[in-house]
């Protein structure tokens, strides 16, 4: 303001002179240097940016799997997947077999639908040229899986699985043994081939069906001859039941209340002897005799001792069963196997069906890919 001229002011520190000034050149010279090296350190984070980024270019495995997995739902959609499975499951013999038809998975490479496909053709060839079809009479697959999983946690089978259990072994038998008796000219033709390995791997315990056949009918009752124990209460039952008509015999109607033997006479009833219950609104009253009181209880104990021994039977066959019930459950899933091709042979009759034929790179390109996509993964 007042115009003069005023020299900066000089501070001395270690025999050292800087003015103001000189102070702020270096600051700025630091600051400078500050922003470079941030200016640097920012190119070098850049350049990590776009090396990884070129690293990673192109779908992930994760990535090309879905958009895969979602062109599959699209493409079976249109080709009519869904109505094919259902018309597949009709031509199925057995519960499980339709099951299996209805939830078919479409196969994802050209080696899962050629093996498909030699099944199928091999299963034509032993129906139309052979004369022999795959039969599944008798298998209640269902019911017999459902007892499978009981004996697998312990509980005994009743007579009714039990004789199921028997009639399915005896079915899968059979099946196994259709297929491997084919031959041609004495030899087993090679068209079949894709059918007996998957027979071969059949164990069907045939000593077991007989055993389980031995001690239960096919209604599912139990043989007199089922054990000694069973064969004796069978007989005292047998014996108290006819002293029990015989002294019944022209004293009223005989019939059964509360598992006793019991006759029914008009009402009222007589002061001697003792009324278990009514019938017929009341018209008809339930009686015990006296004489007929220790018969009765001779029958209870009967009854009691065939229980005891039929639930004995239960146990052991059921015992048995638990045993093998790992290779049998194979078993049981490759007679589903076996229906699921059956139901294909003949769904493929009824069409006049030509095997496809694949392209030959087809699997080539899907191999590129996926060493891509891994080689992506690795970086």
């Amino acid at each position: 303001a007042s115009g003069r001229v005023v020299a900066p002011r000089a501070r001395v520190d270690g025999g050292r002179a800087t003015t103001r000034v000189g102070r702020r050149t270096r600051g700025a010279a630091t600051r400078a240097r500050a922003d470079a090296d941030k200016e640097d350190d920012s190119d070098s984070a850049g350049a990590v940016v776009t090396s990884a980024r070129k690293a990673s270019f192109g779908p992930s495995r994760k990535d090309a799997d879905a958009v895969r997995r979602d062109l599959l739902e699209k493409s079976l959609a249109s080709a009519g997947w869904d109505d094919a499975r259902m018309f597949l499951a009709k031509r199925a013999s057995t519960a499980l077999g339709k099951a299996a038809c209805e939830t078919l998975e479409a196969s994802t490479t050209s080696r899962e639908a050629r093996k498909a496909l030699d099944e199928t053709e091999a299963a034509m060839a032993m129906e139309s040229k052979h004369g022999v079809s795959l039969e599944f009479g008798g298998m209640l697959t269902a019911e017999v899986r459902r007892g499978f999983y009981k004996t697998r946690q312990g509980s005994p089978l009743g007579g009714d699985e039990l004789a199921a259990t028997a009639a399915f072994l005896e079915s899968a038998k059979r099946l196994k043994t259709s297929i491997e008796g084919v031959t041609e000219s004495g030899r087993r033709p090679r068209a079949l081939v894709p059918l007996r390995a998957i027979s071969g791997e059949m164990i069907t315990h045939s000593e077991l069906a007989e055993k389980i056949r031995g001690a239960v009918e096919e209604t599912g009752e139990f043989r007199d001859n089922a054990s000694p124990e069973l064969r004796r209460a069978r007989a005292q039952k047998g014996a108290a039941e006819g002293k029990l008509k015989k002294a019944m015999q022209g004293k009223g109607t005989p019939t059964t209340h509360q598992g006793r033997m019991v006759l029914a006479i008009p009402a009222p009833a007589p002061p001697d002897v003792l009324v278990v219950g009514t019938m017929a609104g009341g018209a008809l009253v339930l009686i015990e005799p006296p004489g007929i009181v220790t018969l009765n209880r001779e029958l209870a104990q009967a009854v009691d001792a065939e229980k005891s021994a039929i639930d004995a039977i239960k146990r052991e066959l059921s015992n048995d069963i638990a045993l093998v019930v790992e290779e049998l459950f194979a078993c049981l899933e490759i007679v589903i196997k076996l229906d699921v091709i059956a139901a294909k042979c003949r769904y493929s009759q009824a069409l006049n069906g030509v095997r496809p034929e694949f392209s030959v790179f087809a699997d080539d390109d899907d191999g590129f890919y996926e060493a891509y996509e891994d080689e992506d993964e690795d970086e």
